[in-house]
């Protein structure tokens, strides 16, 4: 049962690092359900015929702005909650 208590202590002192990671995960996954709705846009403008080059170059900046995007979170997500993590 001490033990128990030591990791309580912990995870109550750290409570905000580990939320701050939680809301990092949940913006990956915003953003990664983003990427299947760019996809399918350029993938319908193709069957429609209206896909021009500004039009593939404006979806391939949201791709890699959405690309961009996950990494971030995805290494802040680690930084809060591994690296508290570690610290045990």
């Amino acid at each position: 049962m001490g033990s128990f208590a030591l990791i309580r202590d912990f995870i109550r002192e750290n409570k905000w690092k580990y939320a701050i990671g939680i809301i990092f995960i949940l913006c990956v996954d915003i953003l990664q359900l983003i990427f299947p709705k760019i996809i399918g846009a350029i993938t319908d403008g193709f069957l429609n015929g209206t896909v021009n080059q500004h039009n593939l170059m404006m979806y391939l900046g949201l791709i890699l702005l959405t690309a961009f995007g996950t990494a971030v979170f995805r290494y802040l997500f680690r930084v809060f909650i591994f690296g508290t993590e570690k610290k045990v």
